[in-house]
């Protein structure tokens, strides 16, 4: 082990073409930029209006969370399903801690979008 020599990797080459985020020119807080690098990068490569992450600027009303996962379906209350059970009144909301979060569910494409939370 002594005499091993860690390969080394070759130099990143700064690049300039277009970044495709699904053709838009808008990156929003989900992009999770966080410093003025990432900033840099993205608008180097063609993405003039860059957000802050949700750390730096907080959204009303944001989307922290979009999941497969279904509360709704996980207790039988999917509203696609046949024979689901009563659903509850709206609107659902998840508590841990000091923080009570907001669920939101988008059936169409069957997933579950978790949104800010309140502290309590």
């Amino acid at each position: 082990m002594e005499n091993y020599v860690r390969p080394t990797a070759d130099v990143i080459r700064p690049t300039k073409h277009l970044f495709d985020c699904l053709s838009v020119d808008k990156l929003t807080y989900l992009g999770n930029v966080l410093n003025e690098k990432a900033v840099a990068f993205y608008r180097s490569h063609g993405i003039e209006n860059v957000e802050l992450a949700y750390e730096a600027n907080p959204v009303f009303d944001a989307e922290l969370m979009r999941c497969k996962h279904c509360i709704r379906y996980s207790l039988g209350m999917c509203k696609k399903s046949k024979g689901a059970a009563a659903s509850s009144p709206e609107p659902w909301t998840m508590e841990t801690g000091n923080f009570k979060f907001f669920l939101d569910f988008d059936c169409k494409k069957c997933e579950m979008v978790v949104k800010k939370s309140q502290t309590l």
